[in-house]
């Protein structure tokens, strides 16, 4: 995704590998956006307004951020982070 595109709301998108250098944005309460099996963050990630953000092998670049303000943020199947992640669930590695 560009880096002017914002990705919000719900569903599933099913894209082996998403590359993101906007904005995705699960913003729906009680709602969640689920993402590919790869996803490289180069932009911003986030839950807000109790919504829940389910992302399966994030790759996040230094400098980047994903987070969870008064909602749900869940990374499955491995991870890795060089820049920042705060709120919601991180299982172990």
């Amino acid at each position: 995704m560009g880096a002017q595109v914002t990705l919000r709301g719900v569903g599933l998108v099913s894209i082996a590998q998403i590359t993101n250098l906007g904005t995705i944005q699960a913003n729906v309460a009680g709602q969640t956006l689920d993402l590919g099996d790869s996803v490289t963050n180069a932009g911003s990630m986030s839950a807000i307004n109790g919504g829940q953000l389910v992302v399966r092998g994030l790759h996040n670049q230094a400098g980047k951020s994903v987070t969870a303000d008064a909602a749900q943020l869940t990374l499955r199947i491995g991870w890795d982070n060089a820049g920042t992640i705060s709120g919601g669930q991180r299982p172990a590695r």
